[in-house]
């Protein structure tokens, strides 16, 4: 068995190895070229590995991981965050496995290494490789806000193969629709006009990111305008992402950005919440946006809108505004500081994780969330 470079013209030997392993990337051959050739930091580092491939004796290609740079700041430093992706082997080599997590984690000039999409396989030897949860005891806790009760009644019966769904879906979403109405949870309230959508990422990031970028003590992915675009405009199509933002004057000071994902199995349309920040804590600001945000995705046919992470006082407004939860199974974000013994990443306070970070949110992916490598 033998390990070499991935290059961006093996594009179709890394996406027949995950189509066949059940990750299936909905990522055509010119935005896979995109995707490395506007990823901000190869620009500057064009010889960045980009992962590797995993040969048979025979020279067939059996085995692939996929290596994302990713820049991050704290206090004014910057930092190289890289993302272990699309992590798949054939069957009867899974054993080799570990020859590319080895590639991978004996990367030179990196500063952490960090996994956001483990399944239970990926992050059981995450662990063994002395990664580890990042400190942020909440992100397993999903965040709910049920915006159709008799389409999501339906979809979570589908789900559970529970029979008569056509019957029970409507008696299952009146339930949902009185247990919001006795507590008064009510998101169809006037939106400021402050709250705008945006179709792309202006350079009214650039500033806002300028502003954001100098919090203390708060670890967080480049967010300015080349690097957003890239994001979201690469991989993924402009029609998923919806951008929406708290604007005074002209000025953005607050802004949430929702992907929309659909469920053929169960017939469930609904939008995550990818990333969400605000220049000063303020819950009119967050209100605002999170109520646009679930009146866009009514309008738009979803039957749910979800959140993961977020800390601090972001994470304390949004569980104050929804009503359910649900448990993220397994475990999917875990990390590992570069240099051995004590790092400044094992400081919870710094964190502020999101579905921004890592490759969460990059890719179109044929999976629910809690399934992806």
């Amino acid at each position: 068995m033998q390990v070499r470079k991935a290059t961006i013209s093996d594009y179709h030997i890394v996406m027949s190895i995950c189509n066949r392993n059940g990750l299936n990337l909905l990522m055509n051959q010119e935005k896979w070229i995109k995707f490395w050739k506007l990823n901000p930091y190869i620009i500057k580092n064009p010889d960045f590995p980009i992962g590797w491939i995993l040969n048979n004796d025979n020279g067939d290609s059996v085995g692939v991981k996929i290596n994302i740079p990713l820049v991050y700041e704290l206090n004014g430093h910057r930092l190289l965050g890289v993302a272990g992706s699309s992590w798949a082997v054939d069957d009867q080599y899974r054993k080799a496995s570990f020859l590319l997590v080895m590639k991978y984690f004996q990367q030179k000039n990196v500063d952490f290494f960090m996994n956001t999409t483990a399944n239970k396989a990926s992050g059981a030897i995450f662990q063994a490789f002395k990664a580890k949860k990042i400190p942020c005891l909440s992100y397993d806790q999903v965040l709910l806000w049920i915006i159709d009760y008799v389409s999501f009644a339906k979809s979570a019966l589908l789900k559970k193969r529970i029979p008569l769904v056509r019957i029970l879906q409507y008696p299952a979403g009146f339930i949902l629709w009185f247990i919001n109405q006795v507590l008064s949870y009510n998101y169809w309230n006037k939106i400021s006009t402050k709250v705008v959508h945006l179709k792309s990422f202006d350079q009214r990031f650039d500033v806002f990111w300028e502003k954001l970028r100098k919090k203390s003590d708060r670890l967080l992915a480049m967010r300015d305008q080349v690097t957003l675009n890239w994001h979201f405009h690469i991989a993924r199509s402009k029609e998923e992402t919806v951008i929406l933002s708290y604007l005074e004057g002209d000025a953005i000071v607050g802004y949430l950005i929702l992907a929309s994902d659909y469920n053929k199995e169960i017939n469930l349309k609904r939008f995550q919440i990818i990333d969400f920040q605000l220049l000063e804590e303020n819950f009119d600001i967050a209100k605002d946006l999170l109520y646009e945000a679930l009146q866009h995705s009514k309008k738009s046919g979803a039957s749910i809108v979800e959140c993961v992470g977020f800390s601090g006082m972001k994470r304390d407004y949004l569980e104050r505004l929804s009503l359910h939860r649900r448990k993220l199974v397994p475990y999917p974000f875990y990390f590992k500081p570069a240099l051995k013994g004590e790092s400044v990443l094992d400081n919870s306070a710094i964190w502020d994780p999101c579905s921004y970070d890592g490759d969460t949110s990059l890719f179109s992916i044929v999976q629910s969330l809690n399934e992806k490598t």
